[in-house]
């Protein structure tokens, strides 16, 4: 009996062990690649959990052990995999796809997971690589009717859940509330904040410019002056874009009210075929995002993903032209061509109102 208890207390013992391990684990992955200090951590956590940070200072240091509850509200509210943490399959990259968890049902569902992020990585003064071929989600964040527009193709094109007929844009209907244009605001800011390096293509507004003749053609922009409203947006964009380029950071983004505008490398590659893709790299954190069904995204914090997408970037950047850093003649180039491509839209625009006023012309 005595040999018994002996082997029933030598197995609790190494199981406690185990449960300590794993726990150090969770924590030193959180801390490693969301927070620049343990406070930081504690307070974070603390919150999370719903626990005194007196706690979660006892649970780091293994003097108390993490539940399994516990575990999986830090791996949904972290979005890691315990798999991942322990090591249990290292032939596998696991991704974070926020559209399987349920269609996006409020606007908060999109945007609120994209502020967390730019919050806990602003902490890590990281630098944001951004390959794409249409123009960052955040800078549509600057123009009221823009921003409008793009939340209604979508919510309808991507995101609606029932297969009713699709409604004519208003801009009302997705104007929001003062919250929403808040956080849109924060999220701004926050990109503002952190330094980039971005790879674009002079197209980078294309699909924007084809939304816009499509819904016109289709009858849902009811209007020529609405159409031609969110088009003068785009345009304010462009100019925005052309400061950006020139002044080699994000001033021009910030609330100015804010922190100091993070510095801003573009680059253009014409040849680039690719989704988004956004690569974050700091010392204490590295993660991939990749859209899916634009703007929907999957986030993977997998080292193996992380360098060979830190490789990717080097190559794409050693086959592209400098935009920000090269000639005024080649910064203007730049700039011009995506002008052209507006002037463009803004006559397809006319002749398509043109042609339903006057259908006999």
């Amino acid at each position: 009996m005595q040999n018994y208890l002996l082997l029933i207390n030598l197995h609790d013992n190494e199981f406690n062990m185990q449960i300590e391990t794993v726990t150090r684990k969770i924590f030193d992955m959180i801390e490693s690649k969301f927070f620049t200090n343990k406070k930081q951590l504690v307070d974070t956590v603390s919150e999370v959990l719903h626990l005194q940070p007196s706690s979660i200072y006892k649970k780091i240091k293994g003097e108390s052990s993490i539940s399994l509850e516990e575990a999986e509200i830090l791996a949904k509210h972290f979005r890691i995999s315990l798999d991942e943490i322990l090591g249990l399959s290292e032939d596998k990259i696991y991704f974070d796809f926020p559209a399987l968890y349920g269609a996006v049902k409020d606007h908060r569902d999109f945007i609120d997971p994209i502020r967390q992020d730019l919050e806990n990585l602003r902490l890590l003064n990281p630098i944001i690589y951004y390959s794409t071929k249409e123009l960052p989600l955040f800078y549509y964040f600057l123009f009221p009717k823009l921003k409008s527009f793009k939340f209604y193709v979508f919510f309808n094109f991507n995101w609606r859940l029932d297969e009713t007929i699709i409604k004519p844009y208003e801009e009302n209907d997705y104007s929001f509330d003062e919250d929403f244009n808040k956080i849109t605001r924060r999220i701004l800011d926050l990109y503002s904040e952190i330094n980039s390096i971005e790879i674009w293509t002079t197209s980078v507004l294309d699909n924007t410019f084809n939304q816009l003749r499509y819904l016109s053609e289709a009858g849902l922009i009811k209007s020529r002056d609405q159409a031609l409203e969110i088009l003068d947006d785009v345009d304010r964009l462009i100019d925005t874009i052309a400061e950006i380029i020139k002044s080699k950071n994000k001033y021009v983004l910030k609330d100015k009210s804010g922190g100091e505008p993070g510095s801003i490398e573009l680059y253009n590659n014409e040849i680039l075929h690719t989704n988004n893709i956004i690569y974050v790299k700091s010392k204490a954190h590295e993660a991939v995002y990749n859209t899916y069904d634009n703007p929907n995204f999957m986030r993977s914090i997998s080292p193996v993903l992380c360098q060979f997408t830190n490789r990717w970037f080097e190559r794409i950047i050693q086959n592209s032209v400098p935009v920000s850093s090269g000639t005024i003649k080649d910064q203007n180039a730049f700039i011009s061509r995506t002008k052209e491509k507006s002037i463009r839209c803004r006559s397809n625009l006319n002749n398509i109102f043109d042609h339903r006023e006057n259908p006999d012309l």
